[in-house]
């Protein structure tokens, strides 16, 4: 869904489109600000949600600040993520047709996390991390780490392994285990590109 919005200023008229990842990030930066007012207004000792009639459980209301701001920092974290991937799929070589893309983790320990962005085409697979997270701190330090390209003749094997990883293994004996989200088509798809290449 597009909006067009119409913003005046004493020089002209400018119109711009919102579109729907504009949409989730004012709904992002909505939910933060019901949070921080609703945070302000219980030190004044007033119950926002009760002043507009809506009655939360006693277990819940200790949380009703931070629940919406969580939602909205997901929401804004989540749509950082999808512009990154459309940033990559218009880097794209000349001529060079994406056949899937999608936000992606590669696990580098038990707690370290880069989330990044894994790409296939008509002619390679490539992964570029974004940023780090360990816990609640996110790092942009050594994001590239673990940057990868292969061609499709150059991908021995590709597994899934439960809850949601893809192992590909390289010809080199390289390997490369991340955290996708529907395994088994990206599994078919890259497959596809490998059979496509022999």
């Amino acid at each position: 869904m597009l909006a067009l919005c119409q913003c005046e200023t004493h020089e002209k008229t400018t119109y711009f489109l919102i579109g729907e990842g504009d949409n989730m990030k004012i709904l992002g930066f909505l939910l933060i600000g019901l949070g921080i007012v609703d945070v302000g207004f219980s030190f004044l000792g007033i119950d926002i949600y009760r002043e507009i009639g809506i009655y939360v459980p006693d277990w819940l209301y200790e949380w009703t600040a931070y629940i919406p701001m969580v939602i909205g920092f997901l929401l804004l974290y989540s749509e950082n993520l999808k512009g990154k991937v459309a940033e990559f799929e218009g880097s794209l070589d000349e001529g060079e047709v994406l056949v899937k893309s999608g936000q992606v983790s590669f696990k580098e320990s038990f707690s370290k996390i880069e989330s990044g962005v894994l790409l296939l085409t008509d002619k390679r697979l490539f992964y570029r991390g974004i940023n780090k997270h360990k816990g609640e701190d996110i790092s942009f330090e050594n994001v590239g780490s673990n940057d990868f390209e292969l061609l499709p003749g150059d991908i021995s094997s590709v597994e899934t392994k439960l809850p949601n990883f893809i192992i590909i293994k390289g010809k080199d004996n390289n390997e490369f285990k991340l955290v996708v989200r529907g395994k088994e088509e990206w599994k078919k798809e890259i497959l596809k590109a490998v059979s496509g290449a022999d």
